[in-house]
């Protein structure tokens, strides 16, 4: 009983949360991206940088909420600690995602984009028996995905600062995919 009542706060906190776009609670992904295509119109390069740069936010965001979820609705102990885990690291990532964005007067948003918002609610979907499971796939595809972009920005980015910033990050993206794909074998054999 006490289980689903806390699946269920969490999943009105989840909807709370990407729902806070609608009642205006923050800058949108889609907000952000058109400051930035307004003051970069000049500098494609920079452009460029900046658009990774909010993605970037919108995927720590929602991998944020995932290891909050996860932390207190896995079933399998290291599932949560890996959500918890997971948690903790993008609160230090978006703290300094954020420091390189002001530096360079590049706009962010505080709310997930809508494919990051759609990808998070179908995990909050998730029936209880498959969410370890979902999690970790969720997790590894897309932390797989950001790599691939990372790695072209790492090297062909503009800034040498958010070079510098992408390819600090690329390693903690490669552990983390790793960790999920491992855990991930763990659960199906078990």
């Amino acid at each position: 009983m006490i289980r689903n009542t806390t699946h269920i706060l969490i999943a009105a906190l989840g909807l709370f949360i990407m729902g806070c776009s609608v009642l205006g609670g923050g800058r949108s992904y889609d907000d952000a991206m058109d400051k930035n295509q307004n003051r970069f119109s000049d500098n494609r390069e920079l452009l460029d940088d900046a658009e990774f740069l909010v993605e970037m936010q919108s995927f720590g965001l929602m991998l944020k909420a995932a290891g909050d979820t996860a932390s207190n609705r896995a079933y399998a102990r290291k599932v949560a600690e890996f959500g918890k885990e997971i948690s903790e690291k993008m609160e230090f990532y978006l703290k300094d995602l954020d420091k390189v964005a002001d530096d360079k007067d590049i706009v962010l948003p505080e709310e997930m984009s809508s494919a990051h918002r759609n990808e998070l609610e179908d995990l909050l979907d998730t029936d209880e028996d498959n969410f370890d499971e979902a999690f970790l796939t969720t997790i590894e595809s897309q932390l797989q995905k950001k790599r691939r972009q990372a790695e072209r920005i790492a090297t062909e980015g503009y800034d040498d600062d958010v070079r510098a910033w992408t390819a600090r990050q690329l390693k903690m993206m490669k552990d983390y995919e790793n960790k999920a794909d491992s855990m991930e074998d763990e659960l199906l054999t078990n």
